[in-house]
């Protein structure tokens, strides 16, 4: 893995508040230090790598599944998208969330932030959405384009800056936490979207942290992360930016060691906080609870994510204000 020499790191404040001051630490697995802001309990690398060297994480090792190999995060990338659709017959789950929550995306414009070679724009575009991307890697976005996916290079500012109109959407899934700035990537965002347009991410659930400490799957891979959220501090975020959280999930899968996900009480507290989800988060009687249970055990995806949990990956929906 990549091991950062002193003169090629900076001291940062917190992104959101302007303060040094922090209120606990971690070493990740690659020797550097996750900070957690005292003021508003941001998580992120300090020092971090100077910002010219930032695009170091995202050469094309990053995205052939070289980097992933060796440890240190990264995307592997299905370069045969054709059949990549043909096998996939279920929905991704952020399509499904729209559909069961938001309206569907029928007609609807959307933008996808990262959207590396653009598998999720053309299950976007079979959903009858008219999908574009936004990808800082040119390598990924010529594979992209090459598929016939509408794919423009760059970044978000550069982005904003070619007045590419608004959209009814905005999907940015594992990206908050690259970038050098999410205050300002979130101010960027609002400004692509509708008014009372909906934006959808997804990042790692910095909430583990306290769990596992050190040993969160987030400080043992993808060394590329500069920031660090949970669900309050992204809801603090986006209410600056102009933006309400209305709803969020997580994964079932905890990012825990891998010994602690392994055995019998695991296995029966997993149970257990499925059940959970069903008696507390719908309010209805047991019966009812056990019935959807199996119901759902039954259908065509096992139960993979939970409403309001605290699982390693966290999905959070908002809608710009009117």
């Amino acid at each position: 893995m990549k091991r950062w020499q002193h003169n090629e790191l900076e001291s940062v404040a917190c992104d959101f508040c302007g303060t040094h001051e922090v209120c606990a630490e971690y070493i990740r697995g690659d020797g550097m230090r996750v900070v957690e802001c005292a003021l508003c309990g941001l998580a992120y690398l300090n020092p971090r790598p100077l910002i010219d060297l930032i695009p170091q994480f995202y050469e094309q090792d990053y995205f052939t599944g070289a980097a992933a190999a060796r440890g240190e995060g990264g995307l592997k990338l299905e370069l045969d998208a054709a059949s990549v659709l043909e096998g996939e017959k279920q929905a991704p789950r952020s399509i499904e969330l729209i559909n069961e929550r938001f309206g569907g995306l029928q007609g609807k414009d959307v933008l996808e932030i990262g959207c590396a070679t653009g598998d999720l724009l053309a299950k976007l575009a079979q959903q009858g959405a008219r999908a574009k991307g936004l990808e800082i890697s040119d390598f990924a976005a010529k594979i992209a384009r090459s598929q016939g996916r509408h794919v423009t290079t760059g970044t978000i500012e550069e982005y904003v800056a070619g007045d590419p109109g608004v959209f009814d959407i905005v999907m940015a899934f594992e990206v908050i936490e690259h970038v050098i700035s999410p205050t300002r990537f979130l101010d960027n965002v609002t400004k692509l979207l509708k008014p009372e347009g909906i934006l959808l991410l997804s990042t790692p659930n910095y909430s583990c942290s306290h769990r596992f400490g050190r040993e969160w799957f987030g400080f043992t891979c993808s060394f590329e992360h500069l920031y660090f959220f949970n669900v309050e501090t992204l809801r603090r975020l986006a209410h600056r930016a102009g933006c309400t959280l209305r709803y969020w999930e997580t994964t079932l899968w905890n990012g825990g060691p891998s010994k602690v996900r392994k055995g019998f009480l695991y296995n029966s507290l997993s149970r257990f906080s499925k059940l959970s989800y069903y008696v507390m988060e719908e309010d209805k009687a047991i019966t009812e609870a056990l019935r959807a249970l199996w119901l759902r055990k039954l259908s065509h995806r096992p139960i993979s994510h939970r409403p309001f949990g605290s699982g390693h990956t966290l999905s959070a929906v908002f809608l710009k204000d009117a």
